[in-house]
């Protein structure tokens, strides 16, 4: 039986926008009780979450297919960071909102990619990912996708964000959507395919 991997098909975002949010995320005060994770461009990648679920780890280049067929109609696009949420959260982010054409692609990956939802912490990239990161993977379709009202935003990491001082609207264009391999904290560990256009 084919071994199979937890998975975040996800927009990676430009040089610019992504040296922001990982100086803003070194500056992140780690919970006493939980292991920290910092933002950086090799292997815990700035990202916005489209579909999460798992896979087959031989179906990587066949989805990244079926992506290359519908992605032009919705990159590069613009979008703007609109606030910073740091309130009743352990993961600070930077939300960008409930954006039409982001629900839009979602639902179109969904109706030609088929995920799964029966994420184990074998299947991610760090075993030490908590339960609630596996739960995480197993409810996104069910709790994220279908809802309208969901909005996309790029993690900081994890801990206390409250203090920091961002100046935001920030805008920024995206052009690259990626098939990520996901790890501790739901974060892109690695990239496993990506499309830029």
């Amino acid at each position: 039986m084919e071994n199979k991997i937890a998975i975040d098909i996800a927009l990676l975002l430009p040089d610019k926008m992504n040296k922001i949010i990982c100086d803003l995320s070194n500056k992140i005060i780690p919970h006493a009780d939980l292991k920290p994770y910092i933002l950086n461009n090799v292997n815990y990648l700035p990202h916005i979450s489209i579909l999460v679920g798992t896979i087959k780890i031989g179906e990587v280049g066949i989805i990244k297919e079926k992506i290359e067929q519908i992605i032009k109609k919705y990159l590069p696009l613009k979008i703007t960071f609109k606030n910073l949420i740091t309130k009743n959260t352990k993961f600070p982010l930077l939300d960008i909102g409930n954006i039409e054409e982001l629900i839009n692609l979602r639902k179109e990956i969904v109706s030609l990619v088929s995920l799964d939802s029966d994420a184990t912490k074998e299947m991610c990239f760090d075993v030490d990912i908590s339960n609630g990161g596996v739960d995480f993977i197993n409810n996104f379709k069910r709790d994220k996708f279908i809802e309208e009202s969901f909005e996309f935003h790029t993690t900081l990491g994890l801990g206390d964000a409250s203090f920091l001082n961002v100046e935001l609207p920030i805008e920024t264009v995206v052009n690259t959507i990626a098939i990520c391999h996901l790890g501790y904290g739901c974060s892109c560990r690695k990239v496993l395919a990506k499309i830029v256009v």
